[in-house]
């Protein structure tokens, strides 16, 4: 594989659809509260919240006017358990979560905070493609490569991904590459320290994903 190509860069700037009160009705608010302009980050934070919550004025007070919008690199928004179930259908603020999350580009992390609240951090990605770490894929991206990994009900999973990811204890990468289409990676290390043992390309989640188990790499060894 030749050298790779340029991360495909996030439009931080292109106007997302939106239909509910987000940052300019946090904007104009904190002012009352004597608060730190938002950042960046926190104005696209506060849109997100926005369009999740159907207005962010409906989010508690805590977590409109206790947040620290003014970071640049990371935002905490701490919620009331009950104040929201994170459903994936009917009340389906996860599923909706994690859609909006992939087409703002952002990370989101969900976590205890203490036996009444939750954390809901932010951090944004700049890039689709690129390093494990810095990317942040488009949600058609991120769905393609899921179902490459897992075929829709009915389907028979691929029994070399099945070898490698239940017997070997392996990781399966799928990628986008502007330039290249689609790379499915092996690893065999460990979080904090992969091992990439074979990586291949292709025009599709499925072809790359063929292509790497077709590698010799990743061929289980001949019996002796």
């Amino acid at each position: 594989m030749s050298a790779a190509p340029e991360p495909t860069p996030i439009d931080l700037t292109a106007p997302m659809p939106r239909y509910f009160a987000g940052s300019e009705w946090l904007v104009s608010n904190l002012k009352y509260e004597k608060a730190p302009a938002p950042s960046p980050l926190g104005l696209r934070v506060a849109d997100l919240l926005g369009e999740l919550a159907h207005g962010i004025y409906h989010l508690p007070k805590g977590a409109k006017y206790r947040t620290n919008w003014g970071h640049s690199r990371y935002i905490e928004v701490t919620l009331e358990n009950g104040y929201v179930t994170l459903g994936t259908v009917d009340a389906d603020y996860l599923t909706r979560l994690v859609f909006l999350a992939h087409d703002y580009g952002l990370r989101v992390e969900i976590r205890p905070c203490n036996f009444r609240h939750l954390v809901l951090g932010f951090s944004q990605r700049e890039v689709r493609t690129g390093a494990y770490h810095e990317r942040c894929p488009t949600a058609e991206d991120a769905l393609a490569a899921h179902r490459a990994r897992y075929p829709a009900a009915g389907s028979t999973p691929n029994p070399e991904t099945l070898r490698l990811m239940r017997q070997e204890g392996a990781e399966i990468s799928l990628n986008y590459l502007r330039g290249y289409g689609f790379c499915a990676a092996l690893n065999t290390g460990h979080i904090g320290n992969p091992h990439w043992a074979a990586e291949a390309t292709g025009d599709t989640p499925q072809s790359a994903l063929a292509a790497l188990l077709a590698d010799p790499k990743v061929q289980p060894e001949a019996d002796a």
